[in-house]
């Protein structure tokens, strides 16, 4: 990365429309009638059956989402049944070889061909099977495949998913209004009090979901960074979260200090007075950062990141939501040896559908490496997956069961206090402004605006519109 300082921090969501227009009534006709080999029917054998969007495995909906989420390993292991991403990377290819890629083609078709948007009218549901469905074109329109030789040799296939799927994504679009009343699962996760709404320091290992987070005048401080300027002039905050889910989600950054409001918007100024030599690396940057005990925040200070689902409504244009996809809290302890204090809080859509909110995260379970700069499928690489759990499995039956997640996201996020949330290097402060969600919304929609997979998934409607 460049020279500078660390300081940008985890960061988090909120909720405009952009004025970027998907074309209206889309007509596949064409998209059908050039590849007739396609019709034909497909077995389904080999994939996972689920019951996310509907009680029977069958339905069209569950068979789509499970042709192109779920997935199993050699040792029979499986996977992708209800995470928040599809397990794909750079170089999958499990969607565009025989037999993934003839099942898949089949359902589709049959999707387009029985009208199957029409088969679930909850709007709750449409959008998260928008929102799925959107993750896979996106992974479709990688812009680098035409230029790599090892992805190169199968356009044909990414284009005969991708122009399908960009009719569904389409269809089964919802009018703002009813974007504007899907539910607010962070409140229902408040509601059900089965999380405590502060931390408690003597039960570190026991996950808290703060009831305060959203009010603009309590201890949660949401901040941006580049002073606050629009983009392109400001980039979004957690700009590398934002890439890497191609900016189908807004994230929203928080800070608390143990002494308040007031407290936490005196340290960013700190933070954004902090000298930085010229020509200064990295590393020199973290020991300056790491040795200047001014800029250390007090023990027990708290960081958020939540993440939001964008949505695209029925008139092509990107909405922000309530729905909460994760919230992920990092207690920090100055410049002590302590390890910080992680939880994590998710989305599970069978959970959702039944009118709850958010599920913590626990240390039995095994993650699977998706938010990262990896290029191979980690599922395809089952010597890696063993020796991982075997690693897990051994630190279970040596650490009690926790709700903190001391191991979580630590290639990125590494060091003590204020270097283990810092997302970005700044080769001048970092510009930590107090600031409403709105605006960082507003950011992440226009950089979402600029992407080529964007502007592709417009232009096929208009193609097949013709």
């Amino acid at each position: 990365m460049t020279k500078g300082f660390i300081l940008a921090i985890i960061l988090s969501v909120a909720v405009i429309s952009p004025k970027v227009c998907f074309p209206g009534p889309v007509q596949d006709n064409a998209l059908r009638a050039a590849d007739p080999s396609q019709l034909k029917p497909a077995s389904s054998s080999g994939i996972s059956k689920v019951a996310v969007y509907d009680a029977d495995p069958e339905h069209l909906w569950n068979r789509l989402y499970a042709a192109l989420y779920a997935r199993t390993t050699d040792d029979g292991r499986s996977y992708g049944q209800d995470d928040l991403d599809p397990f794909l990377w750079p170089s999958s290819t499990y969607l565009l070889t025989e037999p993934r890629q003839g099942q898949v083609l089949a359902i589709l078709n049959e999707f387009l061909d029985k009208r199957g948007e029409n088969l679930i009218g909850q709007p709750l549901k449409r959008a998260l099977f928008q929102h799925d469905l959107w993750a896979v074109f996106d992974w479709l329109a990688d812009p680098d495949a035409e230029y790599e030789e090892k992805r190169a040799r199968l356009l044909a296939e990414r284009r005969a998913l991708r122009d399908r799927l960009a009719l569904i994504i389409r269809r089964v679009a919802l009018p703002v209004e009813q974007i504007e009343t899907l539910p607010d699962n962070y409140g229902l996760a408040l509601d059900s009090k089965v999380y405590p709404p502060k931390r408690d320091p003597a039960h570190a290992e026991k996950a808290f979901l703060p009831s305060d987070l959203f009010d603009g005048h309590g201890p949660w401080v949401h901040f941006q960074t580049g002073d606050g300027k629009p983009y392109p002039f400001g980039k979004p905050t957690a700009l590398t979260h934002v890439f890497f889910v191609g900016g189908r989600s807004t994230f929203f950054v928080f800070m608390n200090l143990p002494g308040g409001r007031q407290a936490t918007l005196d340290y960013m100024q700190k933070v954004n007075a902090f000298p930085i030599p010229p020509g200064s690396h990295q590393r020199e940057t973290r020991r300056l950062t790491s040795n200047s005990g001014s800029l250390a925040p007090p023990s027990g200070t708290q960081f958020a990141l939540v993440r939001q689902i964008m949505l695209i409504d029925d008139q092509g244009k990107l909405r922000p939501s309530r729905l909460t996809e994760s919230v992920q809290i990092r207690v920090v302890h100055g410049m002590t040896e302590k390890e910080n204090d992680c939880y994590e809080f998710t989305l599970h859509r069978k959970e959702l559908f039944a009118g709850h909110g958010l599920r913590v995260s626990k240390s039995d379970q095994e993650p699977i490496p998706v938010f990262n700069v990896r290029d191979e499928d980690v599922l395809d690489l089952p010597r890696s997956l063993r020796r991982k759990r075997e690693a897990d499995s051994e630190r279970r039956r040596k650490e009690p069961l926790t709700e903190n997640l001391r191991n979580a996201c630590i290639n990125c996020h590494l060091g003590q206090g204020i270097l283990s949330v810092s997302a970005f290097f700044h080769d001048t402060n970092p510009g930590l402004t107090p600031s409403e969600r709105v605006p960082e919304v507003e950011r992440i929609i226009r950089w979402k605006g600029e992407k080529f997979n964007w502007g592709l998934l417009q232009g096929l409607a208009r193609e097949h519109q013709k």
